[in-house]
């Protein structure tokens, strides 16, 4: 795993709503509501989370500790992945 901090990508809000977390990327003050991503919990606490100061190796052991998840779960591997998935949609940056 990578030592890069991950940070949340420029023009993406954040809402919850009825207990889901939405991300919209916003260009011009418009929503495009066409490119909406619905986060389920654990990936909500990620989001929040990801604030350009924490490696994500830091971000799994916060996922383990949240979760209580069972030492045979590979959580680097699952924070890796959510992780690359938000880089493919432009939703994350990574510092150099």
């Amino acid at each position: 795993m990578t030592r890069a901090t991950p940070l949340k990508g420029e023009g993406i809000v954040s809402r919850t709503v009825a207990g889901e977390t939405v991300l919209v990327p916003i260009a011009r003050n418009v929503a495009h509501f066409d490119r909406a991503f619905t986060l389920n919990r654990v990936g909500a606490f990620l989001w929040a989370h990801l604030d350009g100061q924490r490696d994500r190796a830091q971000l799994a052991q916060l996922v383990r500790d949240q979760f209580a998840v069972p030492a045979e779960r590979d959580v680097d591997g699952d924070v890796e992945h959510f992780l690359a998935a938000l880089t493919e949609r432009g939703l994350l940056q990574v510092p150099a």
